[in-house]
């Protein structure tokens, strides 16, 4: 475009805009944001991320932040903001030196000015937000940004005109396409809203005040090629920055770092474009403080190449990111320092061989969590802090890898992810999903916007390519494969042959292969995978690009993937879809009340658009590993297990463990440091710290245990816990952070332990209806009516408001409405999918009309009352059985049988209700987290926490909280008083202080009524949570509850009376 930029420059000037237009055939001239054929105008080549500073030790302090340098001088802050609906109705001469602002609104740069109060945010999936079919931007609704601010140049910077300096205007990122003026002179445009664009402002300046004026407009052409999945924002989102620069300078530069693992060796090479008269001193420092070495070089017509062989290196990994410092002084004729250029270095090397994805020789795992840039309160402007927390997550949770879903990072990120240890998978900024995956996307087959895809590329390598954490070039998502996005790659591998290209689209089901060095496939089911590495053929790696959709309660069976990727050398790991939930901060509504008493809450698709009549999608934007500000979920935890670097195994039960060393580089003995514990019932009878054997990454040890570590051999289940914790501090944590985990059985196995109690046999009375059984201080009611137990008083305290009925149902979670069991909103009256039948267990219960119980008095004075009904039209049979024991004490026996194969069951449980003050929890199962049956990674002990605080809010509320693997579990209010439940046999177990009936057809947790009571949920099991997909998968088979036949037994006795 370089070329066809000068003459573009040559257009006419109307209306005080720099016109460019390109007449098309029909005659017709399109202004620059309305023409594929214009990408920038008058903007400089791009370049790496650099920013010059004055002297070295500057430089050196400030290596990984260069906006500390003296020489940039930040324009963000407040600016006047005028908005506009459309085009036409745009102020024309704004920019205008003389034009008076004083009536207009004041923003925030950075910011998408629909976090602002101007225009209104839409969230979209794969539709545009505009008609596509003609190819052109909107006219009617394509609202505009005028900017204006004024500014001065610090007293430093200014020059004599004819000294050479050089002031440049850098837009980080701007959404989507914009026009630039400097005290009232048109100086260029641009669009591609998540690279920069750079400007030489240096003649268009003044001494004193400043104005520059930038006109922003939510639509271009250049939006065809941004149909992301998110919040749909526009503005100046990215910081806005002038800097200086000397005659004599450096105008580009590229590191290539090369690491030969046979023998520890490095070779440096460096090439430069400098700019003036000067000569140039290349150092670099090794992470520990020691120059490695100095050369003094005089560029030839301007330009600058060396290599320099380095015997010793240490390799950057995501394990280890040891940096070197390189420093590029620049000295002018007089032989003074004119800037210094500084940049991390890392030595490494990327490459596919054997069909493996290698670094430094090693086949490693990525895993990658996909990141959008969000913010609740921002949108998408997120700050250092945001940047920072989000790493620290990635690092604690055994997190090495992000795709930079879907477009170029803020550059400070590629910086933390150099520092911190992270891959990086960069993506273009380039979706058209609106116009299809794989082949035949019009878009991809427009030759008309071919060198719009490659410029996003080319922008984006430029800027990246210095970064060591950058490992993989990806060319974006879900754009279709076609001549565009095959020639991205093909730019790519030429200017960069270090780095494979990812496409995943390439590899669709109707992708021919051509446009990707890796292969891919989205969202594909861990039993598939042998079978499409088998159809692409040997040549390739694969890595999954998009897997286990986080959205709301789910990432189940994560280790049917992570069983694969470990064992296969083939698989390189995943990227998990994906890190944050993109909802927005949002008051509640005056006259709502929030149970937990917040005032805010995390709106998605719809909360504002819908009023307005926008189409949005709703929910699918809340799919994250973390909520919208941040705080992990469930499925973090169990993400953190299946990555974790070690794994565990009995070599000789109680004598020997077995370790595996799942490092890609790393001894486990010098990262780690093993703290055991044995518990028995639950509660620790001894404890202690051992150091780990030397075992080499990817290999195994055998550790035998001290005598100190052995079970008590007194019959009570025992595990032995095992934590490997880190053995130093390091940017990201203290020593002795948890990095994994393991619970081996150990010794004995849990019964049921309900001790009789000396008392006489229980008296038994009939009157009407009701069935009463009563001791000392203590009476168990039940009621036909009823349809079971309905009152149980204990030292004339109510325990409970209604007893035990069967309960198939729960409130369905996103991946079950994916799969239509919903009976409001998404997934509601869908048919043909795998749960579409399902919700006739909805309405089970309510069907469930049991006889009169058969009442008996046993020999050992207990009595028995059996309840059984038809549900389901009669298919299938339920039958609870109460046993109250002497004592008064209480057993309950579940029996469910079917005549039929019935649609698979949600739920196969009972469900009590409590009074509300029974609202603290404590269980014997997993924990502390919720676990599933196919997320069932938590450590088995005692926990505890408050039915409140065992909510797990979701974007939207669903199933959340459950304990699988419960012994026993405690429902108890502040005197300690309450009931306890122990099963015969591990119990899945729950307690709401919701009805799921109220929680059910609830968009937001802000929306759900005050809690009157706390509901118990005492289980055999329920569904599978799945991931595979939120629209149309679920939980893998073994998961599933579809038997014809389920019993289970558990007791109930007061506690603390």
């Amino acid at each position: 475009m370089r070329t066809l930029l000068g003459h573009l420059l040559k257009g006419l000037i109307l209306s005080g805009i720099i016109s460019t237009n390109t007449v098309f055939a029909s005659g017709e001239a399109r202004p620059e944001w309305d023409n594929p054929a214009v990408i920038q105008v008058n903007a400089e080549p791009p370049r790496a991320s650099f920013i010059p500073f004055a002297d070295k030790a500057s430089a050196l302090q400030h290596i990984d932040n260069p906006k500390e340098s003296e020489r940039y001088m930040t324009l963000s802050g407040r600016w006047a903001f005028n908005w506009c609906y459309k085009p036409a109705d745009r102020p024309k001469e704004f920019y205008r030196t003389d034009f008076k602002d004083a009536d207009w609104d004041r923003i925030d740069v950075p910011g998408n000015w629909q976090m602002q109060g101007h225009g209104t945010p839409v969230y979209l999936n794969t539709k545009y937000p505009f008609e596509i079919e003609k190819f052109r931007a909107p006219r009617d609704w394509n609202p505009v940004g005028s900017y204006r601010r004024e500014f001065e140049l610090p007293d430093s910077w200014k020059h004599a005109d004819g000294a050479g300096d050089s002031i440049f205007l850098h837009f980080e990122g701007v959404e989507s396409a914009f026009y630039l003026w400097v005290n009232g002179k048109p100086v260029g445009y641009s669009q591609g809203s998540r690279t920069p664009a750079e400007f030489n402002v240096s003649k268009f300046l003044i001494p004193g005040v400043n104005t520059i004026a930038v006109e922003v407009y939510r639509w271009s052409d250049g939006s065809y090629l941004e149909d992301q999945d998110f919040w749909r924002l526009s503005g100046i989102y990215r910081d806005v920055y002038l800097w200086k620069a000397g005659a004599a300078r450096v105008e580009n530069f590229q590191v290539n770092a090369d690491y030969e693992s046979a023998d520890g060796s490095g070779t440096f090479s460096l090439s430069a474009k400098i700019g003036g008269s000067a000569t140039v001193l290349i150092e670099l420092i090794d992470p520990g403080g020691v120059s490695l070495f100095e050369k003094t070089l005089e560029p030839s017509k301007g330009a600058l190449e060396m290599v320099h062989e380095l015997a010793s290196v240490q390799p950057w990994s995501a394990e280890s990111p040891d940096l070197y410092s390189l420093l590029i002084t620049v000295m002018n004729d007089a032989g003074t320092v004119a800037e210094v250029v500084t940049q991390p270095v890392g030595f490494r090397r990327v490459e596919i061989k054997d069909s493996r994805f290698l670094v430094n020789g090693v086949g490693i795992k990525l895993k990658g969590v996909n990141r959008h840039e969000h913010s609740p309160d921002t949108g998408h402007y997120v700050t250092r802090e945001d940047m920072v927390r989000d790493i620290l997550l990635f690092k604690r949770n055994n997190i090495n890898a992000v795709r930079t879903a879907h477009y170029p990072n803020v550059p400070e990120w590629y910086h933390l992810c150099d520092r911190y240890g992270i891959y990086v998978m960069d993506e273009g900024n380039i979706e058209s999903h609106g116009f299809g995956k794989g082949q035949g996307n019009a878009l991809n087959d427009n030759p008309d916007f071919m060198e719009a895809h490659v410029d996003r590329v080319r922008r984006m390598v430029e800027r990246d390519i210095n970064h060591p954490s950058v490992i993989i070039w990806s060319t974006g998502n879900e754009a279709g494969d076609g001549p565009n996005t095959n020639a991205c790659r093909t730019w790519m591998k030429e200017r960069d042959p270090s780095r494979p290209v990812s496409y995943e689209d390439s590899t669709n089901p109707t992708g021919k292969g051509h446009g990707t060095d890796i292969l891919s496939r989205m969202y594909i089911e861990a039993k598939d995978i042998d079978a499409f590495l088998e159809l692409w053929g040997p040549e390739r790696p694969m890595i999954i690009i998009e897997y286990s959709h986080a959205m709301g309660n789910s990432n189940g069976s994560l280790d049917a993937y992570w069983d694969k990727f470990w064992d296969h050398p083939r698989l390189g790991g995943a990227f998990i879809w994906d890190w944050m939930d993109q909802g927005l901060r949002q008051p509640v509504p005056d006259g709502n009340s929030d149970p937990w008493g917040r005032k805010d809450f995390f709106a998605y698709g719809g909360y504002i658009e819908d009023p307005l009549g926008i189409y949005n999608d709703r929910s699918f934007c809340m799919n994250g590993m973390v909520g919208a500000d941040g705080t992990p979920h469930p499925g973090l935890r169990a993400l953190k297990f299946v990555q974790q670097p070690v794994k565990v195994e009995w070599q000789d039960p109680g004598i020997a463990l077995l370790i595996t060393n799942r490092y890609d580089f790393s001894n486990l003995a010098d990262k780690l440091v093993l703290h055991w514990s044995i518990t028995e019932d639950g509660f620790v009878v001894n404890n202690g710290t051992l150091e780990l054997p030397s075992i080499q990454a990817r290999a195994s040890g055998v550790l035998t245990l001290p005598e100190e570590v052995h079970a008590t051999g007194n019959g009570k289940e025992s595990f032995l816990n095992l934590s490997f914790k880190s053995r130093e501090s390091t940017n990201w944590s203290d020593a002795g952070h948890e990095v994994a985990y393991s619970q081996l059985e150990f010794a004995g196995q849990w019964t049921a332990s309900i001790q009789a109690i000396a008392a006489e046999s229980p008296s038994l009375t009939t009157e009407g209806s009701q069935v009463v059984v009563s001791g000392n201080d203590w009476s168990i009611t039940f009621d036909k009516e009823a349809r079971g137990l309905s009152s149980w008083v204990v030292d004339g305290k109510e325990l409970i408001e209604r007893g035990p009925l069967p309960d198939f149902w729960r409130a369905p979670t996103d991946n079950d409405r994916g799969a239509a069991l919903s009976l409001h909103g998404r997934g509601a009256g869908w048919k043909g999918h795998i749960l579409s039948e399902s919700t006739r267990w909805a309405k089970a219960s309510d069907q469930w009309k049991p006889s009169d119980p058969e009442i008996k008095r046993k020999e050992d004075g207990s009595v028995s009352l059996v309840f059984s009904g038809d549900i389901l039209g009669k298919q299938a049979v339920v039958t609870l059985s109460y046993t109250v024991l002497p004592g008064g004490k209480l057993k309950v026996d579940y029996d469910y049988r079917a005549k039929t194969d019935l649609p698979l069951i949600p739920r196969v449980g009972t469900d009590w209700v409590l009074p509300k003050e029974f609202d603290r929890i404590k269980w014997y199962g997993r924990g502390p987290d919720p676990t599933y049956s196919d997320r069932a990674f938590e450590r088995i002990g005692i926990y505890g926490t408050t039915v409140m605080d065992n909510w797990v809010d979701y974007g939207v509320p669903q199933e959340n909280g459950n304990k699988t693997g419960v012994r026993w579990l405690e429902l108890t209010n502040n005197d300690g008083m309450g009931l306890r439940v122990t099963g015969t046999k591990p119990l899945s177990a729950n307690a709401w202080p919701f009805d799921k009936a109220d929680v059910h057809g609830k968009d937001y947790s802000w929306q759900l009524p005050s809690p009157e009571f706390t509901y118990l949920n005492v289980d055999h099991a329920q569904l599978g949570v799945g991931g595979d997909t939120s629209w149309g998968h679920i939980c893998h088979p073994p998961y599933q509850l579809k038997d014809r036949v389920y019993q289970y037994s558990y007791y109930v006795e007061p506690v603390g009376k």
